[in-house]
């Protein structure tokens, strides 16, 4: 593996990380406000959320 591939991998990795733990702690948030729908994070695997890898993303639905 190349050196830039290891390093966007790297990066995606890291990304992915700090986007759950993001949703974690605003789902946490949100707990003590409302009822909610599910009690984790979900994944979504829209293409627009993958062509941004490196940067985490945050939505709703």
């Amino acid at each position: 593996m190349h050196r830039r591939q290891l390093l966007n991998l790297i990066l995606a990795s890291a990304a992915f990380a700090a986007s759950l733990q993001l949703g974690s702690t605003v789902l946490g948030s949100l707990a003590g406000i409302t009822t909610l729908h599910q009690k984790r994070v979900e994944q979504a695997g829209f293409a627009v959320l993958k062509s941004l890898a490196n940067i985490p993303q945050f939505g709703y639905r």
